[in-house]
């Protein structure tokens, strides 16, 4: 009867891990938003089209839109940096 038990309970903790898996890989496959440009498609764009006004419009979004995420991030970082750890107390000068 336990090692019955134990079999369900590994059984719906295989089924979780694979449909959390499977939601975090679908997730990373897909853009959050769709309506943004991603940078390596619009590269990919400018090599294939033909028109040069064009090509130099798809490489300069491309750039500027790489400068954008690159500065957010840094912020991001230096946001998450200063933010204090839980648990830890903060030094009262």
């Amino acid at each position: 009867m336990i090692a019955e038990r134990r079999s369900k309970t590994v059984a719906f903790i295989a089924i979780l891990a694979l449909l959390t898996f499977g939601a975090l890989a679908t997730a990373s496959a897909f853009p959050s938003r769709p309506d943004e440009p991603d940078p390596r498609h619009l590269a990919q764009s400018a090599e294939l089209t033909d028109d040069p006004r064009r090509r130099e419009e798809y490489l300069k979004l491309a750039r500027e839109w790489t400068e954008a995420a690159t500065t957010l991030q840094a912020l991001t970082d230096r946001m998450m940096a200063r933010r204090p750890r839980k648990g830890r107390k903060r030094s009262t000068r």
